[in-house]
């Protein structure tokens, strides 16, 4: 295990070997992050202790990368594999209306100017945030996604993106999602592991939604036992902009996310679901924030959680509701279901209002099994992890059931299943 700072005194170019043909502006963006990362320490994240993780232990970058004949899939339009781009199948009406999907290292040379604006705003809060400097100096991968103005997706744009832990490597990953006004789109992204080696993974998303677009965000996370991740996901919401974004975290290993959402405009509209199961000895804590700084917005968060065998899980629900921003809604629901004694399950909802003219609220609970309703289907001749299976869709149903790829919602099922069964 190595520390940030011991990362940065021991890997003082490893900001220019990761992309060599970065632009100027960028080569210099990323070393003088590097440089300020020295003297930051990673963020506190409530109840869980990530220190003694491997975060900050840099490998040694791959010189080649072995593409595996049956990864590519019909039904997804971009495939990534660790630093490489395997696929991206955009129809050509959507290419005719300007939409723009691209890796990293195209972004930065066709659409420079863009790509440009929008990378510094990823990283617009970075100077006191150690983790956002790691990101910002090291990241390796990505997509750039641009939807233009009034452009509507007729289906989904699917995303596989996998981890490359055949060898040693870091997965620094960035994702830009820019809708423009009145945009509207859907995007279905799993994120897995291939292979087994012990690495990191810092995953980063950040989707500007304009005024009045929409935008329907299903994320599957399927990290390996093996890989310990640091996730952040964040929207910046203008006017009657709306986020609808559904998290599945079906992850193996130790994992802090954060999923936040800053509504910026009048009846900006943000809706966060979390599903987690965690299972073994694994930890995962997962912090979703709304905060509304503008009049009429509205943010609901609603997480539920089921802990197996001894594991941890740690909900925080944060909603803020800033001075001024009159007429806000601001709701949250953190819920965990716990099918073992030996695990530690911790809900913790978080409501901050600093203005009068307001509607807010919470509900958390951390419970067990009904144990009648599981005595009435033992009694109907099911086995107890048949039982358990549906009773946990059940707690499940209210986020799950409204996951609109239903590839991805029967695949979260059978984990879940699979995770069931084998426990």
């Amino acid at each position: 295990m190595t520390t940030l700072a011991q990362s940065i005194e021991m890997h003082t170019d490893w900001p220019a070997r990761l992309l060599p043909q970065a632009p100027k502006w960028l080569a210099e963006f990323r070393a003088d992050s590097w440089q300020q990362a020295l003297n930051q320490q990673p963020r506190r994240f409530p109840k869980i202790d990530y220190r003694d993780w491997p975060l900050f232990d840099l490998k040694a970058i791959p010189p080649h990368i072995d593409v595996p004949g049956n990864l590519v899939r019909k039904a997804q339009a971009v495939v990534i594999l660790g630093r490489k781009t395997i696929k991206i199948d955009l129809p050509a009406d959507l290419i005719a209306q300007g939409v723009v999907v691209c890796d990293l290292e195209e972004a930065m040379t066709t659409r420079a100017a863009l790509f440009e604006k929008y990378f510094r705003k990823c990283f617009s809060n970075k100077a006191q945030d150690g983790l956002a400097l790691w990101q910002a100096a090291l990241v390796n991968s990505g997509l750039f996604i641009y939807i233009p103005k009034n452009v509507h997706l007729s289906s989904a744009l699917k995303i596989l993106q996998l981890q490359d832990s055949r060898q040693e490597e870091n997965f620094i990953n960035l994702m830009i999602i820019v809708l423009e006004t009145g945009a509207q789109a859907e995007i279905s992204q799993e994120v897995s592991t291939l292979g087994d080696c012990a690495n990191a993974a810092d995953l980063r998303t950040v989707i500007f939604a304009d005024a009045d677009s929409t935008l329907t965000y299903t994320v599957l996370d399927t990290l390996s036992a093996k890989t310990s991740a640091h996730i952040y996901r964040k929207s910046q919401l203008d006017q009657d902009a709306r986020v609808q974004s559904t998290f599945v975290e079906m992850n193996q290993g130790n994992v802090v996310s954060e999923f936040y959402s800053d509504l910026l405009g009048s009846g900006s509209n943000a809706e966060t679901k979390v599903v987690a199961i965690t299972a073994g000895k694994q930890t995962q804590g997962i912090n979703t924030k709304i905060t509304n700084y503008a009049r009429h917005s509205v943010g609901n968060i609603v997480q539920h959680g089921v802990l197996l065998d001894e594991s941890k899980l740690v909900f925080n629900g944060i909603g803020r509701i800033i001075k001024g921003a009159h007429a806000a809604y601001s709701q949250q629901e953190n819920r965990l279901l716990m099918l073992s004694e030996f695990v530690q399950g911790d809900a913790n909802p978080i409501l901050l209002i600093d203005e009068n003219d307001v509607i807010a609220g919470h509900a958390a609970s951390i419970g067990q099994v009904d144990r009648q309703q599981l005595y009435y289907l033992l009694s109907r001749g099911l086995t107890k992890s048949k039982a358990q299976s549906l009773l946990v869709k059940g707690f499940l149903a209210e986020s799950l059931s409204e996951i609109s790829d239903k590839a991805i919602a029967d695949y979260a099922i059978s984990l879940i299943e699979r995770s069931l069964f084998n426990g």
